[in-house]
């Protein structure tokens, strides 16, 4: 894992100086999966997480148990976006412990999360508002960065 890498999904790993994997919840394009028992879908959990391997950009984590099937997540660096690159069911065998991944992060400085992606909606909510406000420069630079989304 690279330091560019670590330092993109730091904030996903620690609460401040605290080990928080649980947090990998709030990457983009975090999966929903069927829960058998309730015909419904929902988020997957963070149920028997564990670490199976990592390249300088992405890292393979393995979670699942009681209420989900066993998954396999790539979460990886996507042009400077954490992303979960792929989701599958599959049963994958933990190679790092907690404590070495938390080991691989020492001296590595933890920004703070950004907040939650923001809906299409609230897009365009800012975008009208600046339309409204006859702020066209604005409105067109939010456009933008809602494209390249």
């Amino acid at each position: 894992m690279n330091k560019e890498f670590k330092t993109l999904i730091a904030p996903y790993l620690f609460e401040g100086k605290t080990f928080a994997p649980t947090l990998l919840t709030l990457v983009v394009g975090w999966p929903k999966i069927k829960v058998s028992d309730y015909m419904r879908y929902e988020n997957l959990d963070c149920e028997g997480l564990g670490f199976v391997s990592y390249t300088d950009s992405s890292l393979v984590i393995t979670l699942g148990g009681q209420h989900h099937e066993r998954c396999k997540l790539v979460i990886a660096d996507v042009d400077g976006k954490l992303i979960v690159e792929s989701c599958e069911y599959a049963i994958a065998e933990p190679h790092i412990t907690h404590e070495q991944m938390e080991e691989m992060f020492v001296g590595i400085e933890v920004a703070k999360r950004g907040g939650p992606p923001k809906s299409k909606w609230a897009w365009q909510m800012e975008i009208n508002k600046a339309l409204k406000n006859e702020d066209y420069e604005k409105a067109a630079e939010l456009r933008d960065q809602m494209k390249g989304l």
